[in-house]
């Protein structure tokens, strides 16, 4: 029978010796349970599965191998370090650290707590600097790889970015946030159409959308506006709408939303339609949501056009949708920019004889496409050749 965790450690729990590679804990885990298994002997089955999660987890298990050699040390001392870096005093937190690493060199949590603080210093030379050096040691840690990913879309490294969230994706398709920032990345490159296609996939993987694909609709929403696919964008709205099936659902929807209203300046782009959105969603359904809204509101801006907008706010005659009026106002400004075919034709074929041929064309499609403008300019240079006239006359008479 398996004896107590209490009175051996994991390794000998497993029979293995401590340098043991992660597939020989893996490997004598199964034949452990095979010999223990959960319907006969249920204690000796949970001792010997929690060891192995420890023992299986590259930080869980350097954590554990500290605290069974220095009676706790190694952990008070990160917990402080942790607690300064909750704190936000990355630079006490970073102090602490480094003097730890002295003393436990080239241990994974403290070395990635050192990068966290970095990152949140905004030194992202030096976070590349200490992840680069884990990743050899541990090329395949995922919150290594991450921050990693983090640190080259900071330092605007887009296509090392993509590498590293590429190779997050693989090791853990399930993480929807790897697609995220990899189609982020993308983005970044320039490479829309990817970019949509790697959250397109990814919600299509998790079958019928539902409110727990906002986050990926969400980034869709940021990146269909920046890459000004407004009909896309407005299919994408219309999918957010959709999600919530129930009014529990609905609310959480809508917190989700009003919590990224609020991570907004309200002069983003995209600050008016998702007020909006929460709005529609809404349908005065939940009073809390009301006064939110209320708030939020006052918030937009009326001398900004936003994204979808074709005027300043204070200057259409529906804020909320409505752009129609513009529309047609620039359209017969359009029209009455444009010439007669008829007199395009002459024109060209008058041209042609003077000239030549291509000459005559050019000039058709000039007047057809300009000839508001060209009167214009006409009219201009008629009045003033009247006023020349005039003074011309007047000076002679003296």
């Amino acid at each position: 029978m398996v004896q107590s965790t209490k009175t051996i450690s994991y390794y000998e729990l497993l029979d293995i010796d401590e340098k043991a590679s992660s597939n020989e804990i893996k490997k004598a885990y199964y034949l452990k349970i095979r010999e223990y298994p959960n319907e006969t002997h249920p204690v000796e089955f949970q001792e010997l599965t929690k060891a192995y999660k420890v023992l299986s987890n590259q930080e869980s298990r350097a954590k554990y191998d500290h605290e069974s050699k220095d009676d706790g040390a190694y952990s008070k001392l990160l917990t402080n370090a942790i607690e300064s870096m909750n704190k936000e005093q990355y630079d006490s937190a970073l102090i602490s650290l480094e003097k730890m690493l002295k003393t436990y060199p080239n241990d994974l949590a403290v070395q990635q707590n050192i990068a966290i603080c970095y990152i949140s210093l905004e030194k992202f030379e030096d976070a590349k600097r200490v992840l680069l050096q884990i990743e050899v040691m541990h090329p395949n840690d995922e919150m290594t790889l991450s921050l990693l990913g983090e640190t080259f879309l900071n330092l605007e490294m887009y296509d090392f970015a993509r590498k590293y969230y590429k190779k997050l994706v693989s090791l853990n398709p399930g993480e929807s946030n790897y697609c995220i920032f990899l189609a982020r990345a993308y983005a970044n490159l320039g490479n829309f159409h990817t970019a949509f296609i790697t959250l397109e996939e990814k919600i299509k993987q998790q079958g019928k959308e539902t409110i727990y694909d906002f986050p990926l609709l969400q980034e869709l929403f940021f990146l269909t506006m920046a890459a000004d696919k407004l009909n896309y964008h407005k299919r994408v709205i219309l999918r957010i709408q959709e999600l919530p099936k129930t009014s529990d659902e609905k609310i959480i929807l809508l917190r989700m939303i009003m919590n990224l209203c609020e991570s907004l300046d309200n002069r983003n782009n995209g600050f008016k339609e998702l007020v909006y959105l929460v709005k529609d969603i809404n349908g005065n359904e939940f009073a809390e949501v009301n006064e939110w809204l209320k708030e939020a509101e006052s918030y937009i801006r009326s001398d900004l056009i936003y994204y979808g907008d074709s005027q300043p706010a204070n200057q259409s005659t529906n804020s909320h949708s409505g752009t129609s009026g513009s529309n047609v106002s620039a359209d017969v400004q359009y029209q009455e920019e444009r010439g007669s075919i008829l007199v395009s034709v002459v024109l060209g074929i008058i041209a042609s004889f003077i000239f030549t041929p291509i000459v005559g064309i050019i000039v058709g499609f000039i007047w057809y496409f300009k000839a508001g403008s060209i009167k214009t300019i006409l009219s201009c240079l008629g009045c003033l050749v009247v006023v020349l006239l005039v003074i011309g006359f007047f000076l002679s008479g003296l």
